[in-house]
């Protein structure tokens, strides 16, 4: 073992001394593991080391947010809030929402890597319509993080030949006069595995771009592109036999520009733009089908909030977005959609009062007008009570309306999905480290979109609207530093949903976790040595195609140890799935087991 540690620190030594030659000197080996002063408010970039650093990872840390996930979370992740389908969440970047034509299973993809961007955050309600176009039921909302020098090289291997590679650079390069510096990123990584679920599932992954920034004291300008392109086994996904061998294949790319002028907590104007192409090809083996797709998203939009005299405020947003699609079976397509939001907000000493509307208007479809409004008093400096009515609406995807495969038939008469909700609750400061906060909600779904089977007898789901779907749910959630050295955030979930249904098994919608706590820590046990988890507790409703019980235990650790050898070094042991749980979030598909894996980082 010393003749190993010896050989060690030699490697490091060489490899860090000429990857760093002619910079700066480097940081102390305490430095190598995140500071304790944020762990509670940003967990992801704790499990940076030692992991591709995908966003689904990030996610899946990340309790007010449920990952249903195929293959693991380097392979095909579906987003559910408070309950919803994958088609009801998604992503939001610089206030834009990100959105798919083809299909919403794609609603957690995002080339760019999770350490360019700020702490993932859930907003749901009037929080989402103040922030983002925003998703049905809610949003994942982030933002691009201020530059700083980082340098960091990873690579690791683990179980079912899992092995992966990753660079992430970043470096502020100049400053002005104005008190502004320009600062730019790079990125790469490679992962592959082999069987990560079924024995024929194998997974090849390839992430790579770039990114440039202006920060200024009172302004931001972000200007990124990345693609992501990914290989994976596809035996039994979305809803295929798993008797049948699938392979999919996709290219994500994507162009974001941003710039934003004030304080996001205060005044500001923001611009932010898209380009978005995604190509996708799905097989199911030998020659039973093949889908080949390519769709295109280019969206902007303007957003802010400006005072206004009397003690008004105007929270406003309008937003332009065109699609459009070629797909070999589900066909060309092309639709355009615009919004235009004002909500304007009345301060009154503690109470703040908000009512306005969202207009959104479609190339294909009659106008939305959706009503917000809500109310927030600041009860005393530790709580604050609050009450909001949102609206929204949602088009189906084309994969929805047009889709026939051996496992799926779509529905050319579906009609949108529109969701009306009402929340209250409270929001509780503990001492200076530690919020959390209670919710009561209830939502009302017309036309809810689901894949169900319809009896029995029946051998591929089928796209239908629901007509009414009603949910009502509690929440409560914990986030905070409990001590110096320990980061928790979790949060308890109750849903019951009421519907006009008659199925014999529904995928999405009405299959849900009826009872869900989700807890994910950090604790900095030393100055070098650093744990992190996550355990997801769920007790799921019945489905007459799930073949495992109804309690599923999800659990994920990793200990990050700073090398005393190597300065430079953190050396990551993890485990995912470490209860072996078999848990089917899927219906009736296969889980991957308990997975070990160990990995190398090199950070200064």
């Amino acid at each position: 073992m010393q003749r190993f540690q010896q050989v060690l620190a030699v490697v490091c030594s060489v490899l860090v001394a000429g990857l760093a030659h002619g910079g700066e000197a480097a940081a102390p080996a305490t430095t190598n593991l995140e500071p304790m002063t944020v762990v509670a408010h940003d967990l992801a970039p704790a499990r940076a080391y030692g992991q591709v650093d995908t966003l689904g990872r990030a996610l899946a840390a990340l309790p007010q947010v449920l990952v249903n996930s195929q293959g693991g979370y380097g392979v095909q992740n579906d987003l559910s809030i408070r309950g919803s389908s994958f088609s009801g969440a998604g992503l939001s970047l610089g206030g834009l929402s990100l959105r798919n034509p083809q299909t919403e299973h794609f609603n957690a993809e995002l080339p760019l890597p999770a350490a360019l961007l700020t702490a993932p955050r859930v907003v749901t309600g009037l929080d989402q319509a103040r922030q983002t176009d925003g998703h049905l039921v809610g949003s994942v909302s982030m933002d691009f993080a201020p530059v700083r020098a980082t340098r960091r090289l990873s690579g690791g291997v683990g179980e079912t030949d899992r092995q992966w590679e990753s660079a992430f650079v970043q470096q502020p390069v100049a400053a002005d006069k104005a008190g502004g510096t320009w600062g730019a990123s790079a990125f790469g990584a490679h992962e592959g595995a082999k069987g990560v679920d079924y024995p024929d599932n194998d997974l090849d992954l390839w992430n790579a771009g770039g990114h440039l920034q202006y920060l200024a004291p009172d302004a931001q300008v972000d200007l990124a592109a990345g693609t992501l392109h990914k290989q994976f086994g596809a035996r039994g996904y979305y809803g295929v036999s798993d008797t049948l061998p699938a392979q999919e294949e996709t290219e994500d790319s994507l162009v974001f520009l941003s710039g934003r002028q004030g304080d996001l907590d205060g005044e500001f104007t923001r611009l932010s733009a898209q380009w978005r192409e995604l190509d996708d090809t799905y097989d199911i083996l030998p020659t039973i089908f093949h889908n080949h797709t390519e769709s295109r998203v280019l969206a902007g939009a303007a957003d802010g909030r400006a005072a206004l005299p009397a003690d008004l405020a105007l929270n406003w947003r309008a937003g332009v977005e065109d699609e459009n699609m070629d797909g070999l079976t589900l066909g060309d397509h092309n639709r355009q959609r615009g919004i235009l939001q004002a909500l304007p907000a009345w301060t009154l000493g503690p109470l703040e009062l908000t009512a306005g509307a969202r207009g959104e208007v479609f190339s294909d479809d009659k106008p939305a007008w959706l009503p917000q409004a809500g109310a927030e008093v600041q009860v005393n400096d530790d709580n604050a009570l609050y009450a909001s009515y949102t609206e929204t609406v949602r088009q189906p995807s084309y994969t929805e309306l047009n889709y026939e495969s051996p496992g799926s038939l779509g529905n050319a008469g579906l009609e949108r999905q529109e969701a009306r909700t009402a929340e209250g609750g409270l929001k509780h400061r503990f001492g200076e480290r530690m919020n959390g906060h209670a919710a009561v909600f209830q939502q009302w779904s017309e036309e809810s979109v689901d894949w169900v089977r319809r009896t029995p007898e029946s051998t591929r789901f089928e796209a239908v609207n629901l007509q009414d779907v009603d949910t009502l749910g509690v929440e409560a959630g914990l986030r905070g530093d409990v001590t110096k050295r320990l980061g928790l955030d979790g949060q308890y979930t109750w849903l019951d949903k009421h519907d006009d249904a008659d199925v014999y098994a529904s995928r999405y919608v009405l299959d849900y976790a009826e009872h869900l706590l989700h807890l994910s820590a950090v604790w900095r046990a030393t100055e070098t040595i650093q744990l992190t988890g996550t355990q997801v507790l769920r007790w799921q409703v019945a489905n007459a195609l799930r073949e495992s019980d109804d309690f599923g235990t999800t659990g994920a650790v990793a200990a990050h140890l700073a090398l005393p050898t190597c300065r430079h070094a953190v050396l990551t042991l993890a485990a995912d799935n470490v209860w072996n749980n078999s848990f089917q979030p899927f219906a009736g598909q296969e889980v991957a087991g308990r997975r070990y894996s160990a990995g190398l980082t090199l950070a200064w």
